[in-house]
């Protein structure tokens, strides 16, 4: 079963953080020629929501769909029993929440920015408060705090199911991230916060009719997704980037004329403005690099040969079966039974939803539960921050 496909909106909330801080970019992706889309991680991720939406709309069980392989853009991808356990974790959230539930509902942004709007992946209507809820498959954390797309969503959820039917004025935003360690959260809003923010995208719509809106580069350009910065189209991309890893342009030319190793400031001589305005932007500088070794790798086969480098071939990657039905049946002719298939033992969390509590309880001693490490996330997290030693020292005071 392939995801079905999303339509997309000129200016939508999975776009919303690059366009409110770049307003520039919307159009100048229009003027760019990206066939390469989002690239194989969005794919991943469109194929995980379309298994989280059956078990929603479906009620299906996700351990039953461990194994099942799905295909969106030529992209295959094959359910795990993590990737279940996650989705689980989800469902049962989902699931606590009392109010009427609204799966992969189109949301109308229309009244804020004309002919926009966008999809929602889940949103509960109750009583006294509207929880959206946002599944996210990516590998870096993203908080729902202030956070552009899910507050869309909640608006445009509220314009288009609630305004006229109900007064309540609460709201809840979720991003449940399974694949994140400390990803994801909840944030706790209300009405007249996101009037406010309706405000900010009429404003938006207004900017982005220009043809020489401002272009203006800054983490956004990678976790808004610009095709500018993927294929390094846009000069105010490259500049920043550029500016974060070196001290001076000219320091580098010179660096580079005399073979001199790059010259960084020591980390332990930055300020902890400066660790703080580099770590928000890791993300984006990382991915600058891996994009400049694509580069590199790219001329080498095209015969444009990089001063010190040349391109090898790597590792294999993983055997598996082209068709895994196809190879089921034919080692089932060459080996024993037995000798086909492999056993695995269930997961703490499957365990917990098969036994009685009682039953479960007799299983506490076998379950490792990990020990969390600290993660860091913006200070307006709802998530307490962890006691220091200086909090401790000012209590036995």
């Amino acid at each position: 079963m392939a995801p079905r496909e999303r339509a997309h909106a000129r200016i939508g909330p999975s776009s919303l953080a690059r366009a409110l801080s770049c307003p520039g970019s919307v159009n100048f992706i229009d003027n760019l020629d990206d066939e390469d889309g989002a690239g194989p991680m969005a794919d991943e991720g469109t194929i995980l929501h379309s298994f989280a939406e059956d078990c929603l709309n479906k009620t299906l069980d996700p351990f039953e769909l461990v194994g099942e392989e799905r295909t969106y853009n030529g992209y295959k991808y094959e359910l795990t029993e993590d990737d279940a356990e996650g989705i689980q974790e989800g469902l049962d959230i989902i699931d606590d929440i009392p109010g009427k539930l609204l799966v992969e509902k189109r949301v109308d942004l229309g009244r804020w920015m004309p002919e926009q709007f966008g999809t929602c992946d889940v949103g509960i209507v109750g009583k006294k408060r509207i929880t959206v809820f946002d599944w996210k498959f990516g590998f870096k954390p993203v908080s729902p705090v202030n956070n552009p797309q899910i507050m869309a969503y909640a608006l445009g959820l509220w314009d288009t199911f609630v305004r006229d039917q109900s007064d309540v004025e609460q709201f809840r935003l979720i991003i449940h991230q399974p694949r994140v360690r400390g990803g994801g959260g909840e944030w706790d809003t209300d009405l007249d916060t996101l009037l406010e923010f309706g405000k900010k995208l009429k404003r938006l719509a207004k900017q982005a009719a220009d043809p020489d809106a401002p272009r203006i580069a800054g983490d956004w350009c990678d976790s808004g997704y610009c095709p500018g910065a993927k294929d390094r189209q846009c000069p105010e991309y490259d500049a920043f980037n550029l500016s974060m890893i070196v001290r001076d342009f000219d320091e580098l030319d010179d660096d580079m004329e005399h073979d001199l190793p790059l010259r960084m400031t020591p980390v332990g001589l930055l300020t902890p403005e400066r660790r703080s305005f580099l770590f928000k932007h890791s993300g984006m500088i990382t991915k600058y690099l891996e994009r400049i070794k694509s580069e590199i790798i790219d001329d080498a086969i095209k015969g444009r040969p990089t001063p010190g480098l040349k391109a090898v071939d790597g590792r294999s990657p993983p055997r598996k079966w082209s068709d895994q039905d196809e190879a089921e049946q034919a080692l089932r002719e060459l080996l024993p039974f037995e000798r086909v298939y492999t056993k695995k033992v269930i997961t703490p969390k499957k365990a917990s939803e098969i036994l009685s509590d009682k039953e479960f309880d007799q299983l506490a001693d076998l379950i490792d539960k990990g020990e969390r490490k600290p993660v860091l996330v913006p200070v307006e997290d709802a998530r307490p921050a962890l006691r220091n030693i200086a909090d401790e020292f000012n209590e036995e005071d």
